[in-house]
């Protein structure tokens, strides 16, 4: 899985990612990209950062959905079918500093706290942001803990 934390207009991830494979076993790579920039129509303004763990063939899914029928009263049946395939779970950071959590079974929920995170090292990172630490900082902390964070920590700010 992964890492994502959320504090003070900062989103920040791992990019570890873990491949498994019945022939080859379990592998890890570590340049994984785990945040994704929304950028208004100009490409000038970032709307809101996306990051997404779990499954990373849901992520792309995901995002589709989110950007493109999430706040519409269309819904493509189709995506919403591939991505229940995947079990991905989502942060979403919005430029007024709204910070939501999703799924990959099409569920939004805004979070009522001032930092959140998802993934694997979840518990780790918000420890650590109760702490006083920075997302950044969390994710710094889950490596240690939690066998599926890993690799250079990548931050993005909105």
């Amino acid at each position: 899985m992964t890492t994502i934390a959320v504090k003070d207009g900062i989103m920040a991830c791992d990019s570890q990612e873990g491949i498994h494979s019945d022939g080859g076993g379990d592998r890890a790579y570590y340049k994984c990209s785990k945040i994704y920039p929304i950028y208004d129509e100009t490409g000038n303004e970032v709307l809101y950062l996306i990051g997404c763990s779990g499954d990373s063939d849901g992520a792309p899914l995901f995002i589709e959905w989110f950007t493109e029928f999430y706040e519409t009263e269309f819904c493509d049946k189709q995506i919403l079918k591939r991505m229940y395939e995947f079990d991905t779970d989502a942060l979403i950071l919005h430029a007024d500093g709204t910070i939501e959590t999703g799924s990959s079974y099409g569920i939004i929920h805004e979070c009522n706290e001032d930092f959140y995170a998802v993934g694997s090292g979840t518990k780790c990172a918000l420890a650590a942001m109760y702490l006083g630490k920075s997302a950044e900082e969390a994710v710094e902390v889950s490596k240690k803990i939690d066998p599926h964070t890993g690799g250079k920590v990548q931050v993005f700010s909105i």
